[in-house]
């Protein structure tokens, strides 16, 4: 039989068995195993493969290629089944003592697999049709903020590329938007000092995500309206090779739903010196146009250009892939 094998970037063995006819013949000892990769973060909050130590999966056997239309509960083959590890050089292991095969070629069945951090094992849920879905909470206090890694692999076969020794690589994928902020002086020759940002009536609370394609989707429905202050840590020098200043304190990245935020408005409350000479004090704010939208896995850095006194300010949205290297920007002010 061939056993299968699942991965998250460090290899577990899996188990589970069925005498079914449909199942590779014994002498191919191929299990159901599992690796898994976690795309790159950059906060002590992201999830990356050091400190992603628990996952569940689900996996549902279907007589071919699964349409995203079909009941897929009475297939149900590895049953919310949770791996462990003590840290990252330490290997998976389940207090499942089941052993799970692939489907013989032969019979054409094939393997989906869904599979989420082990932080809410009870918001999972199957659907009587179509894909399963996560419920997640946006914590209100952005420190405390969960980054939130998906896998979901879809038609499997013992055959699939990307499947050795039935072993398959389960690639976790980060399906919030991360917000970051920085600056740049309007006038460089006076002392500038920002000590608050913050965004309002964005959406927030609860929300569903569903597996329903490549990268799944957000049901907002039942999110609540809610405003997030970022941890300011102005920067006294430049980013390397850029022409703005951080104000990324720890942990201050925003890890908010994916949605449409044209209109939404950003405060930014800061002071300008000349000498021992206020130029400036007060809070200013920023509305995002009309298209404005965050995107599911996408990194947003705001570059805040700060005037010297009574001007408007300005933003530079700088845009990139957080499950890539991938960048690109445009500008609105």
């Amino acid at each position: 039989m061939k056993k299968i094998l699942l991965a998250v970037t460090t290899a577990l063995a899996i188990t589970g068995c069925s005498q079914n006819e449909e199942f590779d013949a014994p002498n191919q000892q191929t299990k159901i195993d599992f690796t898994s990769v976690v795309k790159k973060a950059t906060r002590a909050a992201d999830t990356t493969g050091d400190n992603f130590l628990g996952f569940t999966v689900n996996s549902y056997v279907t007589a071919a290629a699964y349409d995203g239309l079909a009941a897929l509960g009475g297939d149900v083959y590895m049953d919310g089944i949770s791996y462990t590890r003590d840290n990252a050089a330490a290997p998976w292991t389940t207090t499942d003592k089941g052993i799970y095969y692939w489907p013989s070629i032969s019979s054409g069945k094939k393997v989906q697999f869904f599979a989420y951090p082990t932080t809410d094992p009870t918001s999972y849920s199957l659907p009587s049709t179509g894909y399963p879905t996560i419920s997640f909470a946006v914590d209100d206090t952005p420190a405390a903020q969960k980054d939130l890694v998906v896998a979901h692999a879809t038609d499997v076969t013992s055959e699939t590329q990307g499947v050795t020794d039935g072993r398959l690589t389960l690639d976790f994928k980060h399906v919030l938007t991360r917000i970051n902020f920085a600056f740049i002086p309007g006038d460089p020759n006076l002392t500038y000092k920002v000590t608050g940002i913050s965004v309002a009536n964005v959406k927030g609370g609860t929300g569903i995500y569903s597996f329903n394609n490549a990268d799944g989707e957000w049901n907002l429905t039942n999110a609540s309206d809610a405003s997030y202050i970022y941890n300011v840590k102005q920067s006294s020098t430049k980013v390397e090779n850029k022409e703005y200043y951080s104000l990324a304190g720890a942990n201050a990245s925003w890890m908010l739903f994916p949605q449409e935020v044209g209109g939404k408005i950003i405060s930014i409350t800061y002071s300008t010196e000349q000498g021992s000479m206020e130029v400036f004090k007060g809070t200013k704010t920023v509305t995002l146009p009309d298209n404005a939208k965050w995107t599911l896995g996408q990194n947003v850095l705001y570059v805040l250009t700060l005037p010297a006194g009574a001007s408007n300010v300005g933003i530079d949205t700088n845009v990139s892939n957080w499950n890539s290297t991938s960048e690109d920007a445009e500008t609105a002010k």
